[in-house]
């Protein structure tokens, strides 16, 4: 079980290491600038909204979906407070933790893959709670843009 969790964790690495790699000749507003030219939703997280909730539609999203793909679109974090998001499944009234990701550095933007752990379920909830230091002030600026989750 461990070694499987290292395998993703190792995986999930190296796919955001390509991943932001890919093209070094776009800055991080380019990239951001092409994903909005795409009108697809995005959702803001914040210190005024922690967490944002995304149904589990369809049989395609839920049962045989082995990963969750969060896109980190857009990071504004002048301060550079530690920034992590962790995903849970909701079903039932239950909460079940997923996994979680960390932005480093805490303004870079990426994408994320979280093991489903065979958890998902049509009707069911995917859950993400935006997570920083308890000495974060209100008035400190925070936010990131991600795209919906994808299932893959």
């Amino acid at each position: 079980m461990v070694t499987k969790i290292m395998a993703i964790a190792i995986f999930s690495f190296f796919y955001n290491s390509v991943e932001s790699c890919s093209n070094p000749d776009k800055t991080n507003q380019e990239i951001v600038d092409i994903v909005e030219t795409q009108e697809e939703e995005t959702i803001n997280l914040n210190l005024g909204h922690l967490s944002y909730r995304q149904k589990i539609g369809s049989d395609k999203d839920g049962k045989g979906s082995e990963f969750i793909k969060i896109q980190v679109v857009d990071v504004t974090n002048p301060k550079l407070h530690s920034i992590a998001v962790e995903v849970f499944h909701l079903e039932n009234g239950t909460e079940n933790i997923l996994g979680s990701f960390a932005l480093y550095p805490s303004d870079n933007i990426g994408n994320f893959l979280i093991a489903t752990q065979g958890k998902l379920n049509p009707g069911g909830m995917v859950l993400l709670k935006l997570v920083v230091p308890e000495t974060t002030k209100q008035s400190d600026s925070v936010n990131i843009t991600l795209k919906k989750v994808s299932f893959l």
